[in-house]
């Protein structure tokens, strides 16, 4: 990184939304740009977002447990990756002097136990015409066998060996995202990647992609990045082989039918509508306003109706043919990668994917997307003056960011940053908590609650790195002093240079996450296997990673808190037509409307759990397909179980710009009432099929040992101490029969069913108050929730837990 660039980001402030010029403190730089977030409420650490949409939602939930603490928490500190070797004190005079040199940071690599002998390899690549790379580089504590391979079309392909899993993944990578996007088609590989999921040559049907997934116990998912897209899916290992060859059609033969091509302009609409509310995008797309207008950074890449329809419309060009030239200008097999994780052995593999991803063309001429604006168009012009901003946040949030654009001016440069990771240093120095730490200071002076450093942007020719401090209501008054105070560590840093202590402590520990980290989940671990191929050689997929990577998988210890004495009782919903509470949006600028369904079953039972969630893994998709896909209300579709205290609790949502709560809760309920025939007709082997899913997913082991902690938690603070719950409920769920599904349904979701406990909550925006005045339509309104809660009947006390001598 040769030079730091204009500034991109900007300071957000509660006092106004107009620009003003900062008056920022010595030893900065000229390329440094600052934001800033604030709301007169409790400070939250936002979330950071270089995506510019969200994954489109087509995960199973009828396994969330809500109860349960999330495996991950967001680290508010940098996090260590896996690079080492040489530091250097140039970086640091970039930061704080724009125009310094850098120099190259040295490589960490070591080699480690191989995943298959150089016979495995002879045969497999007499099997086919597959080029078969050398020994992938693995943790000597990872079970697993790989190999990486080549296909004839030069579509590179990682293969993961596990003979005990019981769940297979894949997932491709294109190297392909929004700054492709043609100028008068903003969003066009966003829509691109909507529109695989919905039919093929092969497969016409929309939901049939989809459907086999969650009939298989599987899930996927799919995002659109500014030079990649990405989709991925799970599913019982049995089923692999059908889901590949539903998947490879993606990129040989998508329809992209008129129909679907119309429908889902909508769910662009919903989603850009959704994005507008939300700060990590609103703070995104003002910091793409800030780049070069000629540099694609500066691209809208959501897209929204006016973009993808109106506008070319009025111009007599069509996005959907748009869409054709698209997909065979850039997804050709050349700019793919994948990876794939069975419990078949390699071999096998090989063989399928080579039988089912052969056919994806070579389309391209080998070269990067990027190559086009490469050392060609500039991310930030040079001549822009310092600025920043104020912008009032959606959330409650305060907080001051600084951003430093950083270019990279060779592929090699870039490269170098990648394998040697010179931002784990700088995050370990401006994240560190310590004493005689930046953040030790400002809490000290109680200005800040926590402070976060990493590359928010990462792209072929250029990075951003951010500094956020979180800030306390005295923090946000002194907000300039916070500023000094960050800006002289960082001064501080540039003339004495990095510990050199430092890079042997990052290494020691990474070499130590490197050889004992945990086994990662099939859907977790591909789609960042498929991208890792887009940028380090096969071999080293796995031991170089993009960015700041969490090797150790940490959580945060909770505050050191005592519980108080009391024991909670869980309220029971009343039996019967169900009660209804309407509340008014409290952002005015959200025309969001939304409508959940809550249906509470009114027992702990094992048997009542399964029943539920079995129910739910057949529903899903249907739900989604309806009311999303087909009808077009929104692009928020979700249903599932959540299990909170215990108990089970069925619920629909759905969020929607443009129609009311009341319109969404007829269209869930209309859904359930014609839906119960196709629960009537189902198939006794396609019951099958969905009990066996469920039941592979119930019997995966635990990866890590904090699951497992967390599951047995939860049995403890719920006093049920049922240890074994997951072998109780496969085998529960091996004597369910089509009569026991439907039983469950008429008792409790079926209108007027003996356990119908239904709690409907509508939400209405700002422009559809009026609504709120309407009668309830069969359910009882709730005007006063406090009250309300204290009449219901309680669930049993749960067992309290004594002292074991």
């Amino acid at each position: 990184m040769r030079r730091v660039l204009a500034a991109a980001q900007v300071l957000i402030l509660s006092q106004g939304t107009r620009s003003f010029h900062l008056p920022l403190p010595p030893a900065r730089s000229p390329g440094i740009t600052t934001t800033t977030t604030t709301t007169s409420g409790r400070a939250v650490n936002p979330a950071r977002s270089r995506n510019d949409q969200e994954h489109q939602q087509r995960c199973s939930s009828a396994l969330r447990q809500d109860d349960q603490p999330a495996n991950d928490n967001e680290q508010r500190t940098s996090d260590g990756g896996s690079g080492g070797g040489v530091t250097r004190r140039e970086f640091f005079n970039t930061l704080g002097s724009a125009g310094a040199a850098a120099a190259a940071w040295a490589a960490v690599a070591g080699s480690s136990s191989a995943a298959a002998g150089s016979g495995d390899r002879k045969a497999a690549g007499e099997a086919s015409r597959a080029r078969v790379y050398g020994e992938v580089d693995k943790s000597p504590n990872d079970p697993r066998s790989y190999r990486a391979i080549s296909l004839a079309s030069g579509m590179k392909v990682l293969l993961i060996s596990d003979p005990n899993t019981k769940t297979s993944a894949a997932a491709m990578d294109v190297h392909v995202g929004h700054f492709s996007d043609p100028d008068d088609l903003p969003g066009l590989a966003h829509f691109c990647e909507h529109l695989l999921f919905l039919g093929t040559d092969k497969y016409p049907d929309e939901s049939s992609y989809a459907t086999y997934l969650s009939s298989h116990g599987g899930t996927s998912n799919a995002y659109t990045d500014t030079e990649d897209t990405v989709y991925f899916f799970d599913v019982s290992s049995d089923y692999l082989k059908g889901a590949l060859d539903r998947f490879a059609q993606f990129f040989i033969a998508p329809q992209f039918t008129e129909a679907a091509t119309g429908r889902e302009l909508n769910a662009i609409e919903a989603e850009n509508a959704k994005n507008q509310i939300s700060d990590a995008f609103r703070g995104y797309q003002l910091e793409k306003l800030r780049a070069n207008r000629l540099h694609p950074y500066s691209k809208f890449g959501t897209g929204n109706k006016k973009t993808l329809l109106d506008v070319p419309s009025s111009q007599g060009k069509s996005a959907r043919q748009a869409l054709f030239r698209f997909f065979d200008m850039y997804y050709s097999a050349n700019q793919m990668t994948l990876a794939v994780l069975g419990k078949e052995s390699l071999s096998q593999l090989q063989s399928t994917v080579d039988g089912m991803f052969g056919p994806v063309p070579n389309r391209g001429s080998g070269r990067r997307p990027s190559e086009k604006w490469i050392g060609k168009v500039k991310p930030f012009l040079g001549n822009q003056p310092l600025q920043a901003y104020n912008i009032v946040p959606v959330q409650e949030l305060r907080s001051v960011a600084i951003a430093w654009p950083l270019s990279f001016e060779t592929p090699e440069e870039r490269q170098a940053v990648l394998v040697a990771k010179p931002f784990t240093y700088i995050g370990s120095l401006l994240g560190h908590e310590g004493p005689g730490s930046l953040l030790s200071y400002l809490k000290a002076k109680n200005w800040a609650n926590a402070l976060g450093a990493a590359a928010s942007t990462f792209t072929d020719d250029f990075a951003i790195y951010e500094i956020e401090v979180d800030l306390t209501p005295e923090g946000l008054s002194n907000r300039f002093k916070v500023l000094t105070a960050l800006f002289s560590y960082v001064d501080l840093i540039r003339k004495k240079g990095v510990p050199s202590y430092l890079a042997s402590e990052l290494k020691d520990l990474s070499d130590l996450g490197w050889r004992f980290q945990d086994k990662r989940e099939p859907g977790s671990l591909v789609p960042s296997l498929a991208a890792n191929l887009q940028e380090y050689p096969p071999e080293a997929a796995i031991r170089y990673m993009k960015g700041v990577v969490r090797w150790f998988n940490l959580s945060p210890l909770p505050e050191n808190m005592r519980p108080e004495k009391k024991l909670v009782r869980f309220p029971l919903t009343p039996a019967g037509s169900g009660s209804l509470i309407r509340r008014r949006e409290q952002n005015n600028e959200n025309d969001n409307s939304a409508s959940q369904l809550l249906f509470q079953v009114s027992d702990r039972s094992i048997e009542n759990r399964v029943l539920a969630q079995l129910l739910m893994s057949i529903m899903e998709d249907p739900y989604y397909d309806s009311l999303r896909t087909k009808q077009q209300l929104g692009y928020l579709v979700f249903s599932g179980v959540k299990i909170v205290e215990g108990v089970s609790l069925v619920y629909l949502l759905v969020q929607s710009a443009e129609r009311g709560p009341a319109y969404l809760t007829d269209r869930s309920l209309e859904f359930l009432d014609q839906w119960r025939q196709e629960l009537v007709d189902l198939p006794a082997s396609k019951l099958k099929d969905y009990v066996g899913g469920l039941i592979d997913r119930k019997l995966e082991p635990d990866r890590r040992l904090s699951s497992e902690a967390e599951r047995n938690w939860a049995e403890m603070s719920t006093g049920q101490l049922r240890f074994d719950r997951r072998r109780e409920e496969a085998k529960a769920l091996e004597q369910i029969r089509a009569g026991d599904l439907l039983r469950f349904f008429d008792r409790h979701l079926r209108e007027g069913g003996q356990e119908r406990r239904l709690l409907t909550s509508e939400v209405f925006a700002k422009s559809r108050a009026r609504e709120m005045e309407a009668p309830a339509r069969g359910a009882t309104l709730v005007t006063n929730e406090k009250k309300w809660r204290g009449q219901q009947e309680k669930f049993p006390v749960r067992k309290r837990l004594t002292r074991v001598e």
